[in-house]
């Protein structure tokens, strides 16, 4: 029996990856914790991340011998450009393959293909995490993408491949390992309310407050960053927004995490709403402030307008007058005269 213990993941992370947002990290951060634990009993393993394209994982094992694996052309050491459902390697190559949100992405039809790959060039384990289809799953997507669609008229690139794929569902892949004869756990984490709130955030504040006050931008990643640190890995309960498998060709398995707490998660909730209700007023106060200086600014152009209309029919009325008109015919005699000298 293969223990896999997440009760002391440390809230700290590498800060050369604290720019991601609070899902990017904290899903990177298990994994890297469950491959610190499968690695205790290999020397040096060979690590394979499948989809792990521009992926933080050779950040958190610098020393590690990783290769990378996506159908996205990249430039960069031990990258391996090819399909997940058709992989390059030998059987056995390698002895932990890591997958994390890559798995939705592939069509119904190939995905089958991609888990046996993934149990074919795997020795050891296989570690996947995936948003695994289920009615609150699938509410909370459509929440987000319906706020994302609010502020850019759009859906959002990657809840739109959920819905035209169709999330994988935790009954087909049971049943794949099953036949498949190797041993799994699963276990879920982020609750599907703190991951509304939070993608939501997210999407604020990449689409609106950078563009509007850095401080505000500063204000929000706050809360990424208090989810981080005070949440997120105590965040495992049973109907979480992403599933995490671990499956083992080395025997059984299991898994150890911080009991669940509801009430602290919804006083996070709590107090993140407030949060981001009270950056949304500063917003609209100052999109007021720049809408009154827009204004401003408009009166301003067309009072410069009128006076510039002024002018123009004061300078018409000057040259239709007698008296202008008297000084002409003057200017042109006189430049005869001159003319005739």
């Amino acid at each position: 029996m293969t223990s896999f213990d997440l009760t002391d993941i440390s809230p700290t992370t590498p800060p050369h990856i604290r720019v991601f947002d609070f899902s990017y990290i904290t899903r990177y951060k298990i994994l890297a914790t469950l491959i610190s634990e499968a690695s205790k009993k290999i020397k040096n393993p060979k690590i394979l991340d499948v989809g792990g394209y521009n992926g933080p994982l050779e950040r958190f094992f610098p020393e590690a011998e990783l290769t990378i694996l996506d159908v996205i052309e990249h430039k960069a050491k031990n990258y391996v450009q090819a399909s997940g459902t058709k992989m390059p390697f030998d059987d056995g190559s390698f002895d932990i393959v890591v997958s994390s949100d890559t798995l939705e992405h592939i069509p119904a039809a190939q995905r089958d293909n991609f888990i046996s790959e993934m149990l074919r060039v795997s020795n050891g384990y296989v570690i996947l995490g995936a948003p695994f289809s289920s009615p609150a799953v699938v509410n909370a997507e459509e929440i987000a993408d319906g706020f994302y669609k609010s502020m850019t008229n759009e859906s959002y690139i990657w809840l739109k491949e959920h819905r035209e794929y169709g999330l994988p569902k935790t009954d087909w892949l049971d049943d794949l390992l099953s036949d498949s004869k190797v041993e799994f756990t699963s276990f879920k984490h982020t609750s599907l309310d703190a991951w509304t709130l939070m993608i939501c955030g997210s999407f604020f504040l990449a689409g609106n407050i950078g563009a509007v006050q850095t401080d505000l931008g500063k204000k929000l990643h706050k809360g990424n960053e208090r989810y981080l640190k005070d949440v997120a890995y105590k965040d495992f309960p049973n109907d979480g927004y992403r599933t995490f498998y671990i499956i083992s060709k080395k025997g059984k398995v299991s898994v150890k995490f911080p009991e669940y707490s509801k009430p602290e998660v919804n006083t996070f909730i709590s107090k993140e709403v407030k949060v981001i209700g009270s950056v949304m007023r500063d917003v609209s106060k100052t999109l007021g402030r720049l809408s009154d200086e827009l204004k401003l600014a408009h009166e301003m152009a067309h009072s410069i307008d009128l006076e510039r209309e002024r002018l123009k029919n004061e300078l018409n009325n000057i040259r239709s007058s007698r008296a202008y008109k008297l000084a002409q015919n003057i200017r042109k005699l006189n430049g005869n005269k001159k003319h005739i000298h």
